[in-house]
């Protein structure tokens, strides 16, 4: 299997441990990192508002040790408030990726204006996107629903795509469910 890079980051095998809420923290990244196998693990969602007040080194969502093996970050934004000042913070945990979360249809995360209510505002998201990248230069990734099940959700989510181009984004893992199916569906 070839390797996959993007930008300056190798990432071999192309492979990776997908993130879970409440489930990929820094104790279960250290067991899966034992079993290998992967390029790299992904952490739960992190919201960036604990970027600039927790301690990373300490914090069960962004501790890092060596063998937890190559990490991409996820993370939970509302909008560009602190983004940057969190965004350098978590730098300094050298993490591989970073990948901002456009997908979570949980009530709770969608009334503050993060996962799919940042997907379904274009100029918002596109805001912080722009913020990230002016401050970190690696590889950025989303995690994207097909969007609302609705007749134009294909043209809608092919503007969003090209969106994240546009904005430097360098991967995109789709979740191949509309937003009101949550998990009751079999994906497509």
């Amino acid at each position: 299997m070839k390797q996959l890079v993007l930008r300056t980051v190798a990432f071999d095998p192309p492979v990776f441990a997908a993130p879970m809420a409440a489930v990929s923290h820094s104790a279960f990244r250290r067991l899966v990192g034992t079993w290998g196998g992967f390029g790299a693990q992904f952490s739960e969602m992190v919201p960036v508002a604990s970027l600039y007040k927790d301690d990373l080194n300490l914090s069960p969502q962004t501790k890092r040790r060596p063998e937890d093996g190559p990490l991409v970050y996820q993370l939970l934004i509302h909008g560009t408030e602190g983004i940057e000042e969190g965004i350098m913070r978590l730098s300094g945990m050298n993490p591989e990726a970073l990948d901002v979360n456009l997908s979570c249809p949980a009530p709770e995360v969608v009334r503050r204006g993060g996962g799919a209510a940042l997907f379904r505002d274009a100029q918002r998201c596109t805001q912080v996107l722009r913020a990230i990248r002016r401050v970190w230069q690696g590889p950025l990734l989303v995690k994207c629903r097909l969007g609302d099940n609705a007749p134009s959700w294909y043209e809608h989510l092919r503007a969003r795509l090209e969106g994240f181009r546009d904005e430097g984004v360098d991967a995109v893992t789709v979740h191949p469910r509309f937003f009101d199916e949550k998990l009751k569906r079999r994906a497509r």
